[in-house]
């Protein structure tokens, strides 16, 4: 037994350590540099043509990363308005810098995303997050697929889709909208009500569903959104409808029988034949094994920018250096391309969508 008094106070163990001031600091100096590093190598991926900046097409993909789920016409529309809210103009797209900043900006103009969220992007789009800051030279936005020498760039991970909560929410979002208008109504949110618990009859349900759209301050007609559904999925409060991520991926399982999963990924081979300058017709990004600057495109259908090198004639690439040495030089090859399915190609909802999300 411990003596003196219940509840007073105990003296730190004499083994116990203190708290160190430096240790703090150096750590909180590594998280930087590790935050710095993710979204170098995350602006990098984006980039597809390598510019240092990013235009329509490439700033979409960190707008979906975002929440943006409207239609490509709608983001046309976005786009401008965005380059002229920071300074820029459509043409030339925005800055690595600018990028860099929206990336650490928390107010509602900002585009926050913590490390952890930051890894998580380069994990589904099949990019291995950096664990320790890299060098800048593993973190060129674009190298030429004959620049040769060697690098200690891995090749990319395949990502963890089937275990990642966002990508399981997503997919049962979609799972449940059966009509694929982008809002849940009352027969479909039952459903969410099933996986919390809900054991009532429809005609209860009913009264539920009308009490939650007024709790929610939404309209029973239009019904919830996915961004709102997104949200109850995560919400433990007495007004969510907090599922645990086991439970999601179980639900996604038994409704997805017999369902073509719109996020899993795709995996091909493509034959190269170099024309009569040896040039193989594309680009490969020495970072990360990423296919850029692709000319050539009737020759090397179904190729295409952003899909990523896993093998040249069946032989695993583990790094830049793996592809020079079996590609560099050679006359024809065949590689092995895994192109990972883009999220914003499976939410291309029919109906209202949500308003500009910057």
């Amino acid at each position: 037994e411990t003596a003196g008094a219940a509840g007073a106070p105990q003296a730190p163990a004499a083994d116990e350590p203190m708290p160190d001031a430096g240790e703090a600091a150096a750590a909180a100096e590594e998280a930087q540099s590790l935050r710095e590093a993710l979204k170098t190598r995350l602006f990098a991926m984006w980039d597809k043509d390598g510019d240092g900046f990013l235009k329509q097409d490439e700033l979409l993909l960190l707008a979906r990363a975002t929440g943006f789920d409207g239609s490509e016409e709608e983001w046309t529309a976005e786009y401008p308005e965005m380059c002229k809210e920071k300074g820029s103009t459509a043409e030339e797209g925005l800055s690595q810098a600018a990028i860099m900043a929206l990336l650490d900006d928390e107010s509602d103009d900002g585009c926050y995303f913590s490390n952890e969220e930051l890894a998580e992007i380069l994990r589904d789009a099949g990019c291995a997050p950096c664990v320790a800051a890299p060098s800048s030279g593993d973190l060129q936005p674009a190298e030429a697929e004959e620049a040769g020498g060697s690098s200690s760039s891995s090749a990319p991970a395949a990502p963890a889709v089937a275990g990642n909560r966002e990508a399981l929410k997503r997919r049962l979002y979609r799972l449940w909208d059966q009509d694929k208008d982008g809002f849940l109504k009352q027969d479909e949110m039952m459903q969410v009500a099933l996986a919390t618990g809900f054991d009532g009859s429809e005609e209860e349900w009913a009264k539920e569903y009308e009490a939650m759209c007024e709790e929610h301050q939404v309209k029973p007609e239009d019904g919830f959104s996915k961004a709102a559904v997104l949200a109850l999925l995560d919400d433990q409060s007495d007004q969510g409808a907090f599922v645990q991520t086991g439970e999601i991926k179980r639900l996604v399982e038994v409704l997805s029988v017999g369902e073509d999963d719109p996020e899993r990924e795709l995996e091909f081979k493509v034959k190269v034949v170099r024309d009569g300058d040896g040039k193989a017709g594309f680009n490969v990004r020495q970072a990360d094994l990423v296919v850029t600057s692709l000319q050539r495109k009737e020759d090397l259908i179904p190729l295409e920018n952003g899909d990523l090198v896993l093998a040249v004639n069946s032989e695993p690439v583990t790094c830049f250096a793996d592809y020079t040495k079996l590609a560099h030089g050679v006359k024809e090859f065949t590689l092995t391309i895994k192109r990972p399915k883009a999220f914003e190609d499976a939410d291309q909802w029919r109906g209202k969508k949500p308003g500009y999300p910057f």
